[in-house]
């Protein structure tokens, strides 16, 4: 039997692990095996006396040596005046003498593998007595053997190596073209790339993945010019690089080769690249350190990084484009004086270098619509054109061989996105009742810097820019030539008639994730117009040569990056589109930016033909999927991004982008009573019911992202599949779109649901679910599953053990099933990096017990071990969700038996998962798991007291609750920490359910008396489930009897712990890096500075209530103004305002309530940048759209951690000259 085989097999394996143990704590270290890189982030005086200083300290250690290191092992740091630990980052110091610091490393995952395979982070802040000159450690030694100790270095300003130039002209522009350096016609090929504008004081990115390919920014660089880039668009925020501290970029990493760095940007299957072909080489490399990342990239100021970051860029042959973030910085209009100061001053800093002077260009304003502003002054606000016209006049007289490049606003009636609206027709800015630019360009021609001016609007496809006309065809290229593109040929003239002028023009920013249907064929379009090719030849407009890609970044929100979610691989759709307008990658031989010509990028003819996007009319490429029993049938119509794959940090989840997710699912049932397919579709004559593909979109557009699917193996094997074809009509996206909006909800303009990523290939019209397969059950459950993943569903696959009892009579039957059925779903790549795997699914009911029974039942750990070691070489990437077991005295519902506590087992002689844990931590793949306890209402346990508050917290934490905060510690010491993931439904009708969902929310999101020291918050779930069913079966769905309508009480109800329908506004966006959370004791100030710049907006509609409703924008910038201590993250903040109602958006903030609760706002402040350091070393900055029901919406108090701050109002004065009704205005969210 199975028991009896994995019972057996236990001895063996403890023996080896206790010898791999041994061995590697016995193995003598010999000098420089370890090696060390130390950095000092910050640094600050004392005020207990003079000579006293604080210092944060980082290691980074490795294992360079040929034998394992294991935790605990003991560490030891010195430096000159070192006396007291202040604080201590996933070590613990042991003792202390003068200049020596001793301590021990000992969790589990500090464990320093051979041939530094890995890198542990230590943090310290110590006191000393010594200046920021020598604070670093001098010394430090692993397990009492001396390591190599690097420390960091900060190069200066300039790199070294510049590239030259052939000619010195300055850029210019000549016929409606930009003239280089050279003299020759120079096409611009450029990406944007941001960081300096939201926070993070370098490029975004360089913390993702292990080696040089993504954590370093040279390699970066030169990955970008391969890939025929000739210019990048830096977006900033003045704030940030003047005022904000830098943050460390050094790190270890693995180096590359140029073959890897080759490969990682030549198209997939590229064979015919000739031996000869020539490789570019970078003009200006970097000087690197072997096995560290960034330690070139100066770490003294902001403003002194930025400005490297562009020299090198231009020492590197590159064009860099510098453009002012308006929609993150407002600067100009909050101190107008100091926006026309630091313009010149940084374009004087930059023009230091001859060569940076010689190829930068200024994009004054981003997106001005996104401030409102108009072509003149208006509304309280300055007009853009003047505000153009006083920095290029400012500017020019710095470095007058810069290009301006001009963005379009005013014009919404016309323009479809912010950054366009360039028209100067008079007729037609009547006709539309759009802002007049003549004023602006009437001046403009007189000036002397005319000829150093680009036309550089925003174009986007409708997914960005949610046009519903004119986004293709001849609408589009009739907008396009109306709004700017006559400008480079007519020109633009005087009145007299005779003084005319043609401007280059350039795209500023333009992309597009291609997820969306009608975004192919609109760009497809679009590059017709800028090539001047077939029907897009107009003969209105010269072709546009100059273009920048919104963006190289993985983490823009809407148009996702040109590296997928890992920062390597790369999007070969979006190469393909810009292939498609001139650029040409190494391999092409049509263009290298290390050329001396400017206008080599359209100089050759490429020597082989590119795929085309793909334009098949549905915007989508077909896919052929390969079934399990050999067949083929066309599925879904599109091609899935390969992604990373789920994992887990300490208890938070790691989406397939890197980034820490909350799972919100629900479960559809289906596969395990018989239906061969899910509930719902054959249960209503309505076709929101009766289509799959419709329901998978009522799925997402309430904000769910996952999807549970139970199923029995004897359905997947034993059942012919029901035919679910049937006569219907779709509903139009208005009738969908209103069937998934809460009644009385306004939703904010110019959203609407979100298109599905994929949609069925072979649809026949008048018909419902003509697209799924019919030969086998199985393969039907593969094609749903894969569907859903690759319309961005996380796919959880749930063996019913209440309908299947393959788990309890015939396991290893049930273990080859499993591994059968992950390796078939794996196959299809979306689903593969999106897999949740449910392996028994509520044990109890089954009849299993933690540990094997006399009865003959094998145990439940000894059953999950046996699955996981099966399916886990087959897809690495897949999570397991286990769930508790037979602890009934503990908790008020099987499938929550998670204590571990000694006593209270031997106490009530229950079911022990020590065993099982013990072993678990000892697997690769314990990072792959996460806890699943069910929690059942009133309704269904027939609890009649205890299920509410203080007496059901105490019960959740004993049960599982202390898992994702104190975790489970193996006798050996180590501790782990998992994720929780409950699942959890209730009717929601009677008052005991209320009462008890209530209290669980509140424990799921640690308020009010659910916040505890014993757990934390809990923001991934399975609510069960989404079809209607009868009370006593299970709990109601979130679809009611009639399978189509929503019941608003849950959904209501389920967005208090995090759920996102599509109404609601998201809350940034830009995406931030997922940080491990450091096991350290809070450290908080004494006091706080906030000071708050407020610019109202106006007022909008009337609430449903009747009340005003006022709305404004809401800037903090928050500093710590104790002299001996930081506030480390996580922080709370609470702003108050009696007037305040809700926020619709919030920057930087993670809220707790996006409406205000008796006029306070509450959040968080938590990434790992934002600590507060002393004495007002540096600002974090936290923005807010308000809404109230007064037009005083300044903040009465503000709070960090419970301390009141002193407030100072910064805000711009005299703008706001009364509230003005809110204008419409179309936002491409970028």
């Amino acid at each position: 039997m199975l028991r009896n085989a994995i019972q057996a097999a236990w001895p063996a394996f403890l023996l080896g692990l206790l010898f791999q143990a041994t061995s590697a704590a016995a193995q003598d270290l010999s000098a420089n095996d370890c090696s060390v890189t130390a950095q000092v982030s910050s640094h600050w005086a004392l005020a207990t006396g003079a000579s006293q200083y604080a210092a944060a300290i980082n290691l980074l250690v490795s294992n360079n040596g040929s034998g394992t290191i294991a935790a605990p092992w003991g560490i030891s740091i010195e430096g000159v005046g070192y006396s007291e630990v202040v604080q201590a980052f996933n070590w613990d110091s042991t003792s202390t003498s003068t200049g020596v610091i001793n301590g021990t490393a000992s969790l589990y995952w500090e464990t320093l593998l051979p041939l530094a395979a890995n890198t542990v982070n230590l943090g310290l802040i110590v006191q000393t007595t010594s200046n920021s000159s020598n604070v670093a450690p001098t010394a430090v030694s692993i397990a009492g053997q001396s390591c190599s100790l690097n420390i960091t270095r900060t190069l200066g300003a300039s790199p070294s190596g510049a590239a030259s130039e052939s000619g010195g002209n300055p850029l210019t522009t000549e016929g409606g073209n930009i003239i280089g350096p050279d003299g020759n016609v120079l096409s611009l090929i450029g990406v944007n790339y941001f960081g300096f504008d939201d926070g993070n004081t370098m490029v975004d990115g360089l913390w993702a993945g292990s080696d040089q390919l993504t954590l370093d920014f040279a390699t970066i660089v030169y990955r970008l010019q391969l890939l025929g880039f000739n210019a990048v668009r830096l977006p900033f925020s003045f704030q940030n690089i003047y005022n904000a501290a830098p943050k460390s970029q050094t790190q270890t990493c693995s180096a590359v080769t140029t073959q890897a760095v080759l490969s990682s940007v030549t198209y997939p299957g590229k064979t015919d690249i000739p031996a000869d072909q020539p490789i570019p080489q970078q003009a200006s490399p970097a000087a690197q350190t072997p096995g560290v990342c960034n330690d070139y990239v100066p770490s003294d100021t902001t403003i002194d990084r930025f400005v490297w970051v562009v020299q090198y860029l231009t020492a590197n042959n590159f064009y860099v484009l510098l453009d002012n973030q308006l929609n993150l910085d407002t600067t100009v209009l909050d101190n107008y004086q100091q926006w026309i100061t630091w313009w010149p001053d940084l374009v004087s800093r930059i023009s230091q270098d001859p060569v940076a002077s010689q190829r930068i260009m200024i994009d004054m304003l981003n997106e001005p619509d996104c401030q409102n502003l108009q072509w003149s002054a208006a509304n309280g606000k300055p007009g853009a054109g003047d505000l153009f016209l006083a920095a290029m006049d400012a500017i020019y007289a710095v470095n007058p061989n810069v290009l301006f490049f001009i963005e379009g606003l005013g014009q919404s009636g016309l323009a479809n996105n912010w950054g366009d609206g360039l028209c100067t027709d008079a007729a037609t800015i009547a006709q539309y009742g759009i802002s007049d630019p003549n004023p602006f360009f009437t001046t403009l021609m007189g000036k002397a810097y005319l000829s150093q001016v680009v036309v550089a609007p925003h174009i986007y496809p409708p997914s960005i820019s949610k046009a519903t006309s004119d986004y293709a065809g001849s609408g589009l290229y009739n907008r396009l030539t109306k709004s700017f593109g006559s400008l480079n040929k007519a020109g633009y003239c005087l009145s007299d008639g005779t003084t005319c002028h043609q401007f280059a023009l350039a795209i500023g920013e333009t992309g597009t994730a291609f997820t969306d249907a009608l975004d192919t064929p609109a760009m497809a379009d679009f590059a017709k117009w800028l090539t001047n090719t077939g029907d897009g030849n107009d003969g209105l407009h010269n072709s546009v040569t100059n273009v920048f890609w919104w963006a190289w970044n993985a983490n823009s929100g809407d148009t996702k990056g040109i590296v997928q979610e890992d920062w390597l691989t790369i999007n070969w759709n979006k190469i393909d589109w810009m292939s498609s307008i001139g650029l040409a990658p190494w391999y092409a031989n049509q263009f290298n930016p290390g050329s001396s010509s400017s206008s080599s990028s359209g100089a050759a003819i490429e020597s082989y033909a590119e795929p085309e996007p793909p334009i098949n009319g549905d915007g989508y490429s077909v896919a052929t999927n390969v079934s399990s029993s050999g067949t083929n049938s066309t599925a879904i119509a599109t091609t899935a991004a390969s992604t990373a794959g789920l994992t887990t940090v300490n208890a938070t989840i790691i989406g397939t982008d890197g980034i820490a997710v909350n799972l919100v699912g629900v479960t559809w049932s289906g596969f395990d009573n018989g239906n061969t397919m899910f509930d719902g579709l054959l249960d209503s004559a309505s076709s929101f019911s009766q289509d799959f593909q419709t329901q998978v979109q009522r799925i997402l557009s309430l904000g769910f992202n996952m999807v549970k699917i139970p199923f029995s193996f004897n359905d997947l094997v034993g059942l012919q599949p029901q035919s679910f074809l049937t006569n219907c009509t779709l509903p139009t996206r208005e009738q969908l779109q209103s069937s998934v909006t809460n009644p009385g909800t306004t939703p904010p303009p110019g959203r609407s649901i979100p298109s599905l990523n994929a949609t069925a290939a072979t649809v026949i019209e008048g018909t419902c679910n003509s697209y799924l397969p019919d030969d086998s059950v199985l393969n039907r459950l593969l094609y749903v599953v894969d569907f859903l993943a690759t319309n961005n569903l996380y796919v959880v696959l749930s063996n019913n053990v209440t309908a299947d009892n393959t788990v309890a009579v015939a396991p290893a039957m049930w273990i080859q099933s499993w591994a059968t059925l992950v390796t078939a779903a794996s196959s299809y790549p979306a689903v593969a990096s999106r897999l949740i795997l449910d392996c028994i699914d509520y044990p109890d009911k089954a009849g299993l017990q933690w540990q094997s029974q006399d009865n003959g039942l094998p145990g439940s750990g000894d059953l999950y071990l046996a699955a996981m070691d099966a399916i886990n070489p087959i897809n690495p990437s897949a999570l397991f969700m286990v769930k508790g077991a037979d602890q009934t005295i503990y908790t008020t519902n099987g499938g929550q038996g998670f204590v571990t506590d000694q006593q209270l087992i031997t106490a009530a002689q229950c079911s022990n998962p020590n065993a099982f844990f013990r072993s678990l931590l000892s697997k690769s793949y314990s990072t792959q798991v996460v806890l699943a306890p069910i929690v059942e209402p009133p309704s269904q346990t027939g609890q009649e007291e205890g299920f509410s508050q203080t007496p059901q917290y105490a019960l959740l934490n004993e049960a599982f609750g202390y898992m994702n905060t104190g975790g489970y510690c193996a006798t050996v010491g180590a501790c782990k920490n998992f994720p929780l993931m409950p699942e959890i439904g209730s009717p929601m009708t009677s008052v005991n359910d209320n009462l008890m969902m209530g209290s669980l929310f509140n424990y799921m999101n640690s308020t009010g008396l659910g916040n505890d020291a014993t757990h934390s918050a809990i923001g991934s779930w399975i609510w069960n489930k989404w079809t209607p069913a009868a009370v006593a079966e299970g709990t109601e769905g979130i679809l009611t009897a009639d399978y189509v309508t929503i019941d608003w009480n849950k959904v209501n109800n389920l967005t208090t712990i995090g759920l996102s329908p599509w109404y609601t506004l998201p809350t940034a966006h830009r995406q931030v890096p997922v940080t491990v959370p450091i096991n350290s004791t809070t450290v908080n100030g004494t006091s706080c500075e906030v000071s708050y710049a407020l610019t109202q907006a106006g007022q909008g509609a009337t609430s449903s209530e009747g009340n005003p409703n006022y709305l404004a924008s809401l800037q903090l910038t928050l500093a710590n103004s104790a002299t001996n201590a930081p506030i480390a993250v996580p922080y709370t903040l609470t702003v108050n305002n009696t007037n305040y109602v809700g926020v619709t958006q919030s920057n930087g903030l993670n809220l707790t309530d996006s409406t205000a609760q008796a006029g306070i706002i509450t959040g968080n402040v938590g990434d790992y940048w934002n600590t507060l350091w002393p004495t007002a070393t540096n600002n974090v900055s936290v923005s807010l759209l308000l809404q109230g029901t007064a037009s005083d919406l300044a903040p009465a108090q503000v709070k960090i951690n419970a301390l009141t701050c002193t407030l100072t109002d910064a805000s711009p004065k005299g703008v706001n000259a009364g509230n003005q009704p809110m204008a419409a205005t179309s936002a491409n969210g970028v």
